[in-house]
């Protein structure tokens, strides 16, 4: 695997926690909803961010590639 530049990582970094944030955001709305759709499609948000997550996340451990 090619060696990530400072820059590259910072901004790896920085999509990962982004991603995390979205994750923990799009879960949160979809407790608070009522609407059955509206908590589905906030439910599927969260699970594709969480497996935008997971891929980045594999640059800080890559035995897991």
């Amino acid at each position: 695997m090619t060696q990530l530049s400072n820059r590259e990582l910072m901004s790896l970094e920085e999509n990962v926690k982004l991603e995390m944030n979205m994750v923990r955001f799009a879960q949160s709305c979809s407790h608070l909803l009522t609407d059955p759709q509206l908590r589905a499609m906030c439910q599927q948000i969260s699970q594709d961010h969480n497996q935008d997550y997971q891929s980045l996340a594999r640059y800080f451990n890559p035995r897991n590639l």
